[in-house]
């Protein structure tokens, strides 16, 4: 149902690189369209690859036990490059599909290094050593479903034990339907895949909500409608228990589809995990939605919403939220970024307070050179604006 609007995704502001990537001490405004100034940093490393890395997720981390993080990201031609901290390339896999999704990196075995795993556009999901070694002798890598022409993995895998028998487990969506579950060795979980009748691009969040000792599987997807199903055209926020069941108080139900990967965390304070999630802009961008997109939505575990959510934002928000204590005050606040779609919405990046829904402050977002003078935020409790930026002249 969603793949002829990718090119609606905004993708310039999701992009890493056209076509090299660039590793710097730490990201700076630069190029020379920008005033960078102070905020430049020397460039570590540049890498000229097969392809566009646009719309990856870089993952870093150490996969093979030596002490230094490497660096994995993928390509729209289907290599898989893994960089060491130096910005060589220790080793690429192809793997013959676009890698839009991240590597999830896991000691699936318990030998001390990591195992890597991911998607592709052809639905096909990927297990490699730390070597870039196919992890064929556990059955990888593994076909998701095609269901009409809906086909491919966006999401990056989670990786956890959801059925307690210590075994750290597989979980994806994909494009063309389902959820699938299966055991680092290969073998699909009891209960799984799951038929969710519509598209999948979030990534699963993995946690035990309701403190049961096992975690549910938490994620965002598309919904159609329709005739014989139970639910409206929108978004739908799918909690599993470990068999595929579905957890009761869920799926949520909301106007624009959720692209976001939902993250879980205790903001209120209460000793139960809440759950956190954007938006993405599928109806927004058909013009069946004005501004119904533009939210952050809490839940409970048990469902309810909580308190202060959803909070309205500026835009849509298929950005992923990011949870934390950052004001050190013993409550976690969420940070989302959101942008608008067609003439309608803004770039925002925002921190809201995750016991009251309060917005703690809102910042203007850049959004990518485009040559037109814009401001720079200054921010304060209340999200006062007060300072200006505009791109250095040539």
């Amino acid at each position: 149902m969603r793949n002829n609007l990718q090119s609606n995704r905004v993708p310039a502001r999701l992009a890493v690189a056209c076509c090299l990537i660039v590793m710097i001490l730490a990201v700076p405004f630069a190029s020379s369209g920008f005033a960078a100034t102070a905020l430049s940093r020397r460039i570590e490393a540049q890498v000229h690859s097969t392809s566009s890395f646009n719309d990856t997720k870089i993952t870093a981390c150490d996969i093979d036990g030596d002490g230094k993080d490497e660096l994995l990201a993928g390509t729209m031609d289907g290599h898989m490059y893994c960089f060491t901290a130096q910005g060589k390339v220790k080793w690429v896999k192809y793997v013959g599909a676009a890698i839009r999704g991240g590597a999830a990196c896991y000691d699936v075995d318990g030998d001390g290094k990591k195992e890597v795993f991911f998607g592709d556009m052809n639905g096909v999901v990927w297990g490699l050593g730390c070597n870039g070694v196919t992890l064929t002798q556990w059955g990888w890598p593994k076909q998701t479903a095609r269901t009409a022409q809906y086909v491919g993995i966006y999401a990056t895998p989670a990786i956890g034990d959801i059925n307690g028998d210590g075994v750290a487990d597989i979980v994806v969506g994909c494009y063309g339907h389902y959820v699938y579950a299966w055991a680092f060795t290969g073998a699909i979980l009891p209960g799984w895949p799951i038929d969710t009748k519509d598209t999948i691009w979030s990534s699963a969040a993995l946690a035990d909500i309701d403190r049961d000792g096992y975690k549910e599987v938490i994620v965002g997807g598309d919904c159609t409608g329709g005739s014989g199903w139970p639910y409206p055209p929108g978004g739908l926020l799918w909690v599993f228990r470990k068999d595929g069941s579905l957890y009761p108080g869920f799926p949520k139900c909301t106007p624009e589809v959720l692209w976001s990967s939902p993250a879980c965390a205790d903001i209120n304070n209460d000793g139960w995990y809440e759950i956190v999630v954007g938006t993405g802009h599928y109806y927004t961008a058909t013009g069946n939605l004005t501004n119904q997109g533009f939210r952050v939505y809490a839940w409970n575990h048990d469902g309810s919403d909580c308190r202060g959510f959803p909070v309205v934002t500026a835009g849509c928000t298929m950005s992923s939220p990011a949870i934390g204590d950052v004001d050190r005050d013993g409550v976690k606040e969420i940070a989302i970024g959101c942008y608008p779609v067609g003439n309608k919405g803004a770039d925002r990046i925002l921190l809201i307070k995750g016991n009251s829904g309060q917005l703690v402050w809102e910042n203007t977002a850049f959004g990518g050179p485009t040559g037109h003078r814009r401001r720079l935020p200054t921010s304060t409790a209340t999200g006062t604006r007060t300072s200006s930026w505009a791109p250095a002249r040539r």
